[in-house]
Order: structure tokens, then sequence, then C-alpha cells
């Protein structure tokens, strides 16, 4: 089913899907064509899922994910602000380069207004 998905979104914050994806293209698959959407019915016409199934994976998989994120939270930040920029590309481009010569600035004029050391 994996590879059989569409990933509707960007990557990250720092993708635009649309420069290499056409938007009509997402759109298309927004519209009923999504595979998990057609998987989904496959399974409850042959009467292997149905609303309570979905009900009770939802909250035990909504458990799980929120001990998770508690055990991420306790654990504390120790990741490097570098790590923003890292995060999609091998080379990082030279928009993204500007944009972290531009906080590197920001926070030699604004040393006290962060408290990077917290993290």
């Amino acid at each position: 089913l994996v590879e059989a998905s569409y990933r509707q979104g960007h990557h990250s914050t720092s993708d635009d899907s649309t420069t290499y994806r056409e938007i009509e293209e997402i759109e298309h698959w927004k519209q009923g064509c999504h595979p998990i959407t057609r998987f989904r019915k496959f399974m409850e016409d042959r009467s292997w899922w149905n609303d309570d199934l979905e009900k009770e994976l939802r909250a035990s998989e909504r458990k799980l994910i929120l001990e998770a994120v508690r055990e991420g939270e306790d654990k504390g930040k120790s990741q490097s602000l570098d790590n923003l920029f890292e995060d999609v590309y091998s080379d990082i481009p030279p928009h993204l380069l500007e944009q972290q010569r531009e906080l590197e600035y920001h926070l030699s004029i604004y040393p006290d207004e962060y408290h990077l050391d917290d993290h």
C-alpha cells in the first residue's frame, strides 16, 4: 500500500512540490482517486474493515503516538540549528544558504532574545 499511495503535500517546509508536479495532478488525487481511500473501500466491500475497527485502531495508535511524543519531549532539544537547512538537500541551494546566513546574523544581533543553550 505504501508504494501505491500518493503524497499530496510537500516533503517538508523547505520543499515546494508544485515545482515538479502540476497542481491539476495533485487535485486529481484529492478527488477520490487516492489509493488509501480505494483500498479502504476494497476492504469494506469484503467485510475486512468497518467503522468500529477504524475507531479501535485510531484510539490505540493515538495512545502510542502520544507516548512517543512525551518520550521525545523528555529527551530535550539537542539538535543544531543547522538541521533546519540540511533536512532535504545534499547540497544546500543558494536561497537556503542565504536564509541560514540571515538567521546566524539575526541571532548574533539578538543573542539575549534566544535561549539557544537550552536546546
